[in-house]
């Protein structure tokens, strides 16, 4: 495949992480301003990298002109959330 066409692929991707990310730091900032504490400690998202598909597609045996419909994990998201409740101040 060529650039353009990885760009056409992945453009999606990028956008709906990015959307995911703003939608969890606005719910991060609204529980900070109610109370001043998150369950949500760090929001974290990323699209691989195409080596990085095309790698895992190889692994999986994949062809390269069916990785847009059989290979599902083009993105990684992450939500570390707090351990602890905070102590109650009174």
């Amino acid at each position: 495949m060529e650039l353009q066409m990885w760009k056409e692929i992945l453009t999606p991707y990028d956008l709906a992480v990015e959307e995911l990310k703003v939608k969890f730091n606005h719910i991060v900032k609204e529980y900070q301003q109610m109370n001043g504490y998150s369950p949500i400690e760090q929001v974290l998202g990323r699209v691989k990298s195409i080596s990085s598909i095309i790698d895992k597609a190889q692994k999986k045996g994949i062809d390269m002109d069916k990785i847009e419909t059989q290979l599902e994990d083009r993105v990684s998201k992450s939500l570390s959330f707090n351990r602890y409740l905070p102590i109650s101040r009174r």
